[in-house]
């Protein structure tokens, strides 16, 4: 069980430390998790999570396993594609060396999976607002 305490230090850290090698989810200093949560920014959060939680590997195993699961969900069962869906896509792939285990390293098909279904989707969803 993650503590709200210990998700906003993840938080922190991600955003202090590995957003400014990877800037292009950027994440506002006045957000907590409880605001991502509430801002339907959730699949960034786990992936946040996910990634920054490399010093526990047990709470990265456990976060890793529910994005994945959670996102295997919302691309494959349910065809939903939005731009959280992409943007944590790109925080868990872009920090994916974190996480990786030969086992389950499906990265080409995450990132085919994330272009051909996401983009397009997500074009015509910008573009329609």
């Amino acid at each position: 069980m993650l503590s709200w305490k210990a998700a906003d230090e993840l938080l922190d850290h991600y955003r202090n430390f590995q957003s400014p090698n990877f800037p292009f989810i950027i994440i506002p200093s006045t957000y907590s998790c409880h605001t991502m949560l509430q801002n339907g920014k959730a699949p960034i959060l786990l992936a946040i999570i996910a990634v920054s939680s490399y010093t526990d590997a047990a709470l990265q195993l456990t976060a890793e396993t529910a994005f994945r699961h959670y996102m295997s969900l919302k691309t494959f069962m349910q065809s939903e594609a939005s731009l959280v869906h992409f943007q944590a896509m790109l925080v868990f792939l872009g920090w994916h060396h974190y996480t990786y285990r030969p086992k389950m390293q499906q990265l080409y098909r995450s990132v085919q999976v994330l272009i051909e279904n996401g983009l397009h989707d997500i074009v015509e969803e910008t573009t329609e607002q």
